[in-house]
């Protein structure tokens, strides 16, 4: 605004140099000169209040965008506060629903697109990285009772097995040497 004033007062000097310079020099009425003068200060004042006017405009519109910008910051502060809000509410549920994956899923997207110093988020996949080691942890002692169950099923199958063929081959040595002695009898019978 200082500077619209300034450059209105140099024009307005400005203006009296021309004027005083295109009249005749030899016979300068003060009547004209004033009265050119006071137009001319009139004038200026009116280029002034319009300057002032302008001004004023200008203000209330930077204001009033000002203000729009502000209100649309907020709807997307809120916006956003309700997405994190949803975002923490769907990785709790998989949390407690053993879907550790999906709430680290959810609460790496909070971290990463909405709010990077969420602590909500940050606990989230501590709690579900410290349960998902838990799990594997009970799932490999579990494949390993198995294993060893199996191996010791197997064991005793195959004592059994060996058992069994031991029974078999007796049974067998006892039948062959039955038969042999059969034979044998009958040989000698077929002898004398």
């Amino acid at each position: 605004m200082l500077n619209m004033k300034n450059v209105l007062i140099f024009g307005l000097i400005l203006s009296f140099f021309i004027v005083g310079c295109g009249q005749d020099q030899g016979q300068p009425t003060s009547e004209s000169v004033s009265e050119q003068t006071g137009s001319m200060l009139d004038e200026g004042k009116k280029m002034i209040q319009q300057a002032e006017q302008e001004a004023l405009q200008l203000k209330e519109t930077v204001v009033k965008q000002a203000g729009e910008i502000a209100d649309k910051a907020g709807a997307i502060k809120d916006n956003t506060a309700a997405i994190v809000a949803d975002l923490i509410a769907n990785a709790n549920t998989s949390l407690n629903m053993g879907r550790f994956n999906d709430a680290i899923s959810s609460a790496k997207e909070v971290l990463t697109n909405y709010d990077g110093n969420s602590q909500k988020a940050k606990d989230i996949i501590t709690t579900a990285t410290e349960k998902m080691k838990t799990m594997i942890a009970e799932k490999a002692k579990a494949a390993i009772d198995a294993a060893a169950a199996l191996k010791a099923e197997e064991t005793i199958d195959t004592a059994a097995a060996a058992k069994e063929a031991e029974a078999l081959g007796s049974t067998a040595t006892e039948k062959v040497e039955s038969v042999k002695s059969g034979l044998t009898d009958k040989l000698k019978s077929f002898g004398q």
